[in-house]
């Protein structure tokens, strides 16, 4: 189960990325996407889609993605019952990316 941390424990996360962004950006030639923005309403809005499709729906996987056209990495949001992913259902995807992509979590 997941748990809360810190922002600065969430600030050393992003650091420890660096490395990975710098490999990342310079394999697609450009600035890639470092976080998505879902907001409160769209998580929301989600959850209650999920909840009036699937009573069994007890968790939502985020995965890492990358879009064909631009190469740049996203985020999806795949429900899961007891842990397996529900391939029946809707996932969510097409957050706000950073201004600018490459933006990185400050405190």
């Amino acid at each position: 189960m997941g748990k809360q941390i810190t922002p600065n424990e969430a600030a050393k996360l992003c650091n420890n990325f660096d490395s990975k962004y710098s490999n990342l950006c310079d394999f697609i030639g450009k600035d890639d996407n470092r976080s998505v923005l879902f907001s409160l309403q769209e998580m929301k809005s989600y959850i209650d889609y999920l909840e009036n499709q699937n009573g069994e729906i007890n968790g939502i996987r985020v995965y890492l993605g990358s879009y064909d056209d631009t190469n740049l990495t996203t985020v999806f949001l795949a429900p899961t019952i007891n842990g397996a992913d529900d391939t029946t259902l809707e996932v969510l995807n097409v957050g706000e990316t950073g201004n600018p992509p490459k933006s990185k979590y400050k405190i």
